[in-house]
């Protein structure tokens, strides 16, 4: 299935910091209504070097007086910014799916007076596609439920990743263009709560910018489950999946007389440990060996799961993936060959893979701050 896209707005990578600066009253920006004027995306001459970047400006309410470095006995302004600094000049394009278009591939093994021919066949849907005298139409595309279908993605010329539902990331910009050279202009998402005013010291912020989303395994394309594969593949990106219901129709206008007859053979088969993560996107692996004197496909039933694999004399292996929910795995799987029940036992031991979230919060720790102790000559000079 390929994503029709919708192109929502474009982002960056980055990282919330808070500039500061406390000024007494009268000096600079400070006066007595300055905090309560001052507007969200409001400028102050004291925090210009943070307006280059999309953010939020705010103003405390401080200590004034000799005490605090301050002429006056009036309380002093402590001016702040919170703003999104830019890690590095990658742009993502964020963007919905408003349709999933279905498309089937088929593999064809075609004999007709011991001549075998073999294709693989790209159906869509209501399109009908020939080969050797034989008409192929799918007719009927069920898509499967899968939650990453209605999920949103943001991709970079390198880095794809898929958005968890409810997370809105912090800066949104009209274009690829505005997002690289006028990051400023872009609009802010992001509240935080920031603790102590002079300046703020710790600030916990929204865990929804593209780093976070990053640091989770299970977001970055291409993700692979026991159900699917969501990848990119050129400038689309590329759902598959063994899990839909699809109604083909067969048409053929060779008349011929033909003779059926089912050929029930001796089959060996060998399967490796369980092996991988229970409750987990990634699912548990398992390898299976099938011998058999004439290329065939047996059906295999484990439990809960039932899966076809591909035998031949050349003992073919094939990768299963499957879901598991708890850690231990015993289990007994059964397959007919030459109309006796096969078993085989299936076990193994998997592992628990919890999800580490970072801490949403900072300190801030680094010297974003106007230094102005004894700034009250500055205000006296002023007077």
């Amino acid at each position: 299935m390929e994503c029709s896209k919708r192109t929502l707005f474009f982002t960056r990578d980055s990282r919330p910091r808070v500039y500061s600066a406390v000024r007494c009253h009268q000096a600079g920006s400070c006066s007595e209504q300055i905090c309560a004027n001052l507007r969200a995306n409001g400028t102050l001459e004291e925090l210009q070097y943070s307006e280059k970047y999309p953010g939020y400006s705010g103003c405390e309410r401080s200590c004034g007086g000799l005490a605090c470095g301050c002429f006056f006995p009036i309380p002093a302004c402590s001016f702040y910014r919170v703003a999104h600094v830019p890690r590095n000049t990658d742009v993502y394009e964020v963007m919905d799916c408003l349709e999933w278009k279905p498309s089937v591939n088929i593999s064809l093994q075609l004999t007709l007076f011991n001549r075998v021919v073999s294709k693989q066949l790209i159906l869509l849907p209501y399109v009908t596609q020939k080969f050797e005298e034989i008409e192929f139409t799918a007719i009927s595309v069920h898509k499967p439920a899968l939650p990453i279908l209605h999920r949103r993605f943001a991709v970079s010329e390198t880095n794809a990743l898929s958005i968890p539902e409810g997370c809105k990331l912090l800066v949104e910009c009209p274009s690829a263009t505005t997002a690289l050279s006028n990051f400023k202009s872009c609009a802010n998402r992001m509240i935080c709560a920031c603790i102590g005013t002079s300046p703020p010291t710790r600030c916990d912020c929204p865990n929804e910018n593209i780093w976070d989303i990053e640091a989770d395994q299970s977001n970055k394309l291409p993700t692979i489950t026991p159900f699917s594969e969501t990848f990119v593949y050129g400038s689309s990106i590329v759902t598959t999946t063994q899990e839909a219901e699809v109604t083909v129709k067969i048409e053929s206008k060779l008349l011929l007389d033909s003779g059926h007859y089912t050929l029930d053979q001796e089959c060996k088969v060998s399967v490796t440990n369980v092996t991988g993560c229970y409750d987990c996107q990634e699912g548990a692996t398992i390898f299976i060996s099938c011998l058999t004197e004439i290329d065939a496909w047996l059906t295999i039933k484990c439990g809960a799961h039932t899966f076809p694999v591909e035998c031949g004399a050349k003992s073919m292996q094939s990768k299963i993936v499957l879901d598991y929910d708890q850690a231990i795995v015993e289990e007994k799987c059964t397959a007919t060959c030459k109309g006796q029940q096969v078993e085989f036992d299936l076990a193994g031991h998997l592992e628990y893979m919890p999800k580490h979230l970072k801490a949403a919060s900072f300190e801030n720790n680094e010297d974003f701050t106007w230094h102005q102790k004894l700034d009250w000559f500055s205000d006296i000079k002023r007077s």
